[in-house]
């Protein structure tokens, strides 16, 4: 039994070193990006999160006038006291510029980045590394907001108690939700890249520019020539 707990310590420590890998990876080739895929939003999301481009778009350009230049806009949750990112996150340039240079400056240790990329990356490099905090979105629904005595089902009321309707009704006007809630969902209903997602890299017409262009790419989600995300 003692080997066996050594053995799972083992394999969770090499995991969330893994995750953090991977996230400063997302920040160092945004950053690094060629010119012509410069964006001023990068979206980082777990892969069984689905996107709706025009939604999040406007999502994130309703928001950045109340948030700029520390936009973190997601589905927020809190553990412990700790704010946190659930499903993933946008991020505005600006900050994602000041992220990337707190990274390079700080290995984990020194962060006191332990474990996850939502959690522990919130408290650590985004509260207690630059004083940032998340800003909800009502357009972000992860599986978490399922819960039964969680804030945003409770505020859908009676639709809140039929996951059918819910997807009906509310599914459609959402930028970033779980993909259990589109399973049941009539054929007509479909968002926009939805039938991409399983791409390893789809593009999008931003409505906007029919020159502009939105990737969506395993998780990283950021846009380019003239769009919202560019």
């Amino acid at each position: 039994a003692g080997l066996d707990k050594r053995h799972q310590k083992l394999q969770q420590g090499a995991a969330y070193r893994a995750q953090r890998l991977k996230t400063r990876a997302v920040f160092t080739d945004f950053l690094y990006a060629p010119q012509q895929l410069q964006a001023d939003w990068l979206c980082y999301l777990d892969d069984d999160m689905v996107v709706n481009m025009t939604n999040l778009m406007m999502d994130l350009f309703e928001k950045e006038p109340q948030c700029s230049p520390n936009c973190l806009i997601a589905d927020k949750k809190g553990h412990g006291g700790i704010q946190y990112t659930a499903g993933g996150w946008c991020m505005q340039r600006q900050l994602v510029q000041r992220v990337g240079e707190l990274l390079k400056e700080k290995n984990d240790q020194a962060l006191g980045w332990k474990s996850t990329d939502d959690v522990c990356f919130n408290k650590q490099v985004m509260t207690a590394g630059l004083g940032v905090t998340v800003i909800d979105s009502d357009r972000w629904f992860s599986e978490l907001s399922w819960r039964r005595r969680d804030k945003k089902r409770q505020k859908l009321g009676s639709v809140g108690t039929h996951k059918i309707l819910f997807m009906q009704t509310v599914v459609p006007s959402l930028a970033v939700y779980h993909q259990s809630f589109e399973d049941r969902r009539p054929i007509g209903v479909i968002l926009e890249g939805h039938s991409r997602r399983s791409l390893g890299l789809a593009e999008f017409s931003s409505p906007k520019s029919n020159s502009s262009r939105v990737m969506y790419e395993r998780g990283l989600l950021r846009g380019g020539n003239g769009s919202f995300l560019h």
